[in-house]
């Protein structure tokens, strides 16, 4: 018995539609690539380069990050876009915001946070809350008479929350936000050296001395 032949497939047809299509992707793919690598250099021109010392490292190992603009200057910078889409007669200032936020994050690792003591208090508020809301819900079937977690003290709300992410990862933080800010650039580089020498001990390794 003869055996069934399979069917042939179908050549692709390209045409000259596709090649347009492909040649437009390929501008655009392009062109982002280029304006992505301009607005970072405008971002190292007025910020700084986004490490401190590529000797230093993070908890991670990872050389630690620094530079970039602070919370307010970065403010002011979206304000000032926002104007100049304004006074160009531009109802969507999205497509210059959005690029320049984009290439703050992918420069300095992310977007710059307020850094007011009102503001610290309220986020470590925020992580305590969801941190209890979670116990509490665990809780939900817990044994009759069992009590639920007390509603944490502001200093019991801060030490939780650094418990949680790392002493070390949050020293990390601290000396990347005073090195972003030129009157304590200085500063955050002891502060650094402090840090790494922390580590080492609480590592148990002796901290190498310069010869």
């Amino acid at each position: 018995m003869s055996q069934a032949t399979a069917p042939k497939a179908s050549p692709v047809a390209v045409l000259a539609f596709h090649n347009d299509v492909f040649a437009c992707a390929r501008t655009g793919h392009t062109a982002q690539q280029t304006m992505a690598k301009k607005m970072q250099a405008l971002l190292i021109s007025r910020y700084g380069d986004a490490l401190i010392d590529s000797s230093d490292k993070d908890h991670w190992g990872k050389p630690c990050a620094a530079g970039g603009p602070s919370y307010e200057a970065y403010r002011n910078d979206q304000a000032a876009l926002k104007l100049l889409a304004e006074q160009k007669g531009l109802a969507d200032n999205q497509w210059v915001r959005k690029p320049y936020a984009a290439a703050v994050k992918a420069l300095y690792g992310a977007l710059p946070i307020a850094m007011t003591a009102a503001a610290i208090a309220k986020r470590a508020e925020r992580e305590a809350v969801a941190v209890h809301t979670e116990t509490t819900v665990s809780k939900a079937g817990a044994p009759k008479g069992e009590t639920t977690e007390r509603v944490p003290s502001e200093a019991e709300t801060i030490e939780q929350v650094i418990a949680r992410i790392g002493i070390f990862q949050c020293l990390d933080a601290c000396v990347r936000i005073l090195a972003s800010e030129k009157q304590t650039k200085v500063n955050a580089q002891h502060m650094a050296a402090m840090v790494k020498a922390a580590k080492a001990a609480a590592q148990g390794t002796p901290e190498k001395k310069a010869a």
